[in-house]
């Protein structure tokens, strides 16, 4: 299924970076918390690339 819509493929281009960035930023959490040893629960790393 390929959409030919270029409104379509510009939304779909922007999801993919924006899940990307989300993805960056979670992994940086992680090796921050993993760094100085804190908490690594899921609402822990959520609150940490959230910022």
């Amino acid at each position: 299924m390929t959409p030919t819509d270029p409104a379509v493929q510009a939304m779909l281009e922007g999801r993919r970076a924006d899940t990307g960035r989300r993805r960056q930023r979670v992994l940086a959490a992680l090796a921050e918390a993993a760094k100085d040893g804190s908490e690594t629960s899921v609402a822990a790393i959520a609150r940490r690339a959230g910022r």
